[in-house]
């Protein structure tokens, strides 16, 4: 009798916890190549926290979904059935977005004799010798951020919080402790300079480029920050005013 009471304990408990278990496990595993999903860029431990994006799977891979966004950029999240980090979305792909790159599927041919190639033509002298699709070189001209304490975080494969940019009037200071304001402009193109760098960002990351990009998804004020890090590797840092 003990042994049947037991049981329907059990029972009566995991019928409980099924509705907590919600939905987004279920979900994010059921997802697939070309889906239209939501990625929360900051892998915020909490749902109220997250800064959501939308955008397109493009490959999954190696426990990871590789994520076109509307804006351009990629994102690589791994894939946790546990966490909230991506979903799926029914908003429709908008018609300026890019269009995602999906990995086709490997196909198995014989080889044949490589053609020569062409001679290529001489290159056409621009005056600029960076890459044109580089998101650094290409400012939105929105001129200066609004007053205020902007969060600022690293995001990528691996989420690192920097701290505290606060800007004040045509005034800066941050992210780490270096004494006061100091003053910064922005040019035409909407490129800020910062007169006294960004201070307490990791040894060895250079900025490339900085601009007020008007506001995230969540509409709250946004500055990117192009750097490149002391391995030569390129990143951005997004910071939010809060």
């Amino acid at each position: 009798m003990k042994h049947a009471t037991s049981i329907q304990v059990f029972f009566s408990l995991l019928l409980a916890l099924l509705p907590q278990l919600g939905t987004d496990a279920l979900a994010q595993a059921a997802l697939k190549l070309g889906d239209r999903v939501e990625v929360d860029i900051i892998m915020a431990g909490a749902p109220e926290r997250a800064l959501w994006r939308l955008g397109i799977i493009s490959k999954i891979e190696k426990g990871e979904y590789f994520i076109r966004l509307d804006n351009g950029e990629e994102r690589s999240l791994p894939i946790r059935p546990d966490k909230h980090w991506v979903r799926a979305s029914q908003v429709p792909v908008p018609a300026s977005a890019p269009a995602p790159t999906i990995a086709p599927k490997p196909t198995v041919t014989t080889p044949t004799p490589p053609a020569a190639p062409p001679p290529k033509p001489a290159p056409v002298p621009t005056g600029d010798t960076k890459a044109e699709s580089d998101p650094a070189l290409k400012p939105p001209g929105l001129g200066a951020p609004p007053n205020g304490v902007y969060n600022c975080q690293k995001i990528g494969q691996t989420y690192m919080g920097l701290g505290p940019l606060e800007i004040r009037g045509k005034t800066y200071r941050g992210i780490g402790k270096d004494g006061g304001f100091h003053p910064f402009t922005v040019d035409a193109a909407g490129q800020i300079t910062w007169s006294a760098g960004i201070a307490g960002l990791p040894k060895g990351w250079t900025i490339r480029s900085s601009y007020f990009a008007g506001k995230d998804a969540q509409g709250r004020p946004l500055i990117k920050i192009y750097y490149r890090s002391a391995s030569g590797f390129n990143d951005l840092i997004d910071c939010v005013r809060e």
